[in-house]
């Protein structure tokens, strides 16, 4: 057997797969972030959701800082670095989670954690666009496949003759632009940021959302009586600061240099089911019949566009 060969595809292989800190570290924000949604989606009961992400990147931007200044030494040295990290902080970031935030007020949290999912295909499909690779066929077939996943989460319950239903129908589209704007600002990173400390680069484009966020969110952050909120959602706030926010950006882009994007993306791959399974615990979510085939469709699209099954199989790669 060729060694290469066995550490390229052999994941699940004893002799090529070791559980490091990183894999841990990786595995710990997957349940972070996967159960941040419906973190979220219960603060929303008592702060709007402008207000909401107004304040949460206030926090999360000035707790980057003294990140950024400790490394200093990793931050980016040339102007297409620089463009690189301006663009995942003004896509990536701002425009991610102004769009993320608007649509969870209006569709619940298992189908936004699934919709935001779709991310990496519109990253493979702005890349292409770009120029910088052409689209595998298992990528153009799992983004189908995604996609009408998508539709049937969108659609499975809605019907445009009252107006809850047209608010979730807005919740899921808007998550979808989330969801193209995250995966563009990726792109963008991949042709600018080659070579990058990742995260020196993600403190920067952070603070940098932050920014961007705030003439959008300041005018009702500061009329917001932030006095009337309980103590609950001040926690739910600070966890999807610093927590889910500063502390995961920083653990899961630090930790994929040490075992490799292939391997971290399947820890990312948690994200959307730890997402639906605490919103079905913690807030009651449920469902349609239709709309579980189209969840199902999302992570097998996903699955198929990133290789993953010729993975586990010992064909192809990821």
């Amino acid at each position: 057997m060729n060694p290469g060969r066995q550490v390229e595809t052999g994941l699940l292989r004893e002799e090529s797969f070791v559980f490091t800190k990183a894999d841990l570290a990786l595995l710990f924000v997957a349940f972070l972030w996967g159960a941040s949604f419906t973190v979220i989606k219960d603060a929303y009961r008592e702060i709007p959701a402008v207000p909401f992400v107004g304040m949460r990147f206030v926090l999360a931007g000035l707790s980057m800082v003294p990140f950024l200044i400790w490394n200093h030494h990793s931050l980016p040295r040339t102007r297409m670095a620089w463009t690189g990290a301006l663009a995942i902080g003004g896509l990536g970031v701002a425009g991610y989670q102004v769009l993320f935030s608007l649509g969870l007020q209006y569709t619940t949290a298992s189908k936004s954690t699934l919709i935001v999912a779709t991310s990496p295909l519109f990253t493979a499909l702005v890349v292409a666009l770009l120029g910088i690779a052409r689209p595998q066929i298992n990528q153009i077939y799992g983004m189908l496949v995604a996609l009408a996943g998508v539709a049937l989460l969108t659609l499975g319950d809605a019907s445009l003759s009252s107006l809850p239903e047209r608010d979730a129908l807005l919740g899921d589209l808007l998550t979808l632009g989330a969801a193209m704007a995250t995966g563009s600002g990726v792109a963008l990173a991949e042709r600018y940021l080659a070579g990058a400390d990742g995260a020196t680069i993600m403190s920067v484009a952070v603070i940098v959302g932050s920014a961007l966020i705030q003439p959008f969110a300041w005018r009702q952050m500061v009329a917001f009586p932030w006095r009337q909120v309980s103590l609950l959602a001040w926690l739910e706030m600070l966890y999807a600061a610093f927590v889910a926010g500063s502390l995961g950006y920083i653990l899961w882009y630090r930790n994929i240099p040490r075992i490799g994007a292939v391997r971290a993306s399947l820890y990312g791959f948690l994200i959307p089911v730890v997402g639906v399974v605490t919103a079905i615990v913690a807030l009651g979510d449920r469902l349609t019949s239709v709309q579980a085939l189209g969840a199902l469709l999302v992570l097998l699209g996903i699955a198929a566009a990133r290789g993953w099954f010729g993975l586990l199989f010992g064909r192809g790669k990821a």
